[in-house]
């Protein structure tokens, strides 16, 4: 393997270390792991770390061919310390925002999609969701 090789391996695997914290939070933050049966919660689990393991394999298959070396698990232990050290203050504040602005529209949608006798009516939600998805200059947000 090449000096530059080995490089862009360092790289990608801070890189991919920074994103598994923070895909780690995301997934934390909407498991909500004490209102779910814990087979829910054991299959969320599971599936999260296969996915996790095979992006991560991924990504060095990608970059040098799926060689592993230990300086790779230190890279991506690194990336992780990263995330956790400079981002997740960071990314937890803005994760927190959006879902509580999500929130807001769902509260939105259920007292606003009721026509006058009470009914909900279906024509007007879709319009309403759709149309509220946007923001003002046309970015979607979730």
């Amino acid at each position: 393997m090449t000096l530059s090789t080995q490089f862009l391996t360092m790289l990608a695997m801070i890189w991919m270390g920074t994103l598994f914290g923070a895909s780690l939070d995301t997934h934390n933050r909407f498991l909500k792991r004490s209102k779910r049966k814990s087979w829910i919660v054991f299959i969320n689990d599971i599936l999260f770390w296969v996915f996790q393991g095979l992006s991560i394999f991924y990504v060095l298959f990608s970059v040098n061919m799926g060689e592993l070396r230990f300086y790779i698990f230190l890279a991506l232990l690194c990336g992780f310390a990263a995330y956790q050290s400079l981002f997740k203050n960071m990314y937890l504040k803005v994760l927190e925002r959006g879902h509580c602005h999500h929130d807001q529209r769902v509260c939105f949608y259920r007292e606003s999609n009721q026509d006058a006798c009470g009914k909900a009516a279906p024509v007007s939600c879709c319009h309403r969701l759709i149309t509220a998805a946007f923001d003002g200059e046309g970015a979607f947000t979730l």
